[in-house]
């Protein structure tokens, strides 16, 4: 739809900041969903990108804030211990197979 305003004035829509109680509800909402994929219930949701313009957190939020900031290293140290997990899975693995393959024992003279 064509503006009204003359050319060069008209206006833009106001940005509205993001919501801090919005970004605290998507964080705790990424962090049960990566408890339940932990759990082997589900995949791994995205990387969570803070959004621009966010602004400082509103002194009544400030706790609410500690704690999913407690919970996300919690998750993070948990992930760590799975990580470390694999890692020595996949060494196991390594050390117990064969250094080299081993020769075949039947020839097929007539292939």
């Amino acid at each position: 739809m064509a503006s009204l305003a003359p050319a060069g004035t008209e206006t833009k829509p106001p940005v509205v900041p993001p919501d801090w109680e919005a970004v605290l509800d998507q964080i705790e909402a990424g962090l049960a969903a990566c408890g339940l994929a932990a759990n082997g219930e589900g995949g791994w949701p995205p990387p969570y990108v803070v959004p621009a313009g966010l602004g400082p957190l509103p002194r009544e939020l400030a706790g609410r804030a500690k704690a999913v900031l407690n919970q996300v290293r919690q998750m993070e140290d948990r992930v760590s211990v799975m990580r470390d997990g694999v890692v020595a899975g996949l060494a196991r693995l390594e050390r117990s197979r064969p250094s080299s393959a081993a020769p075949p024992v039947y020839v097929d003279k007539l292939a």
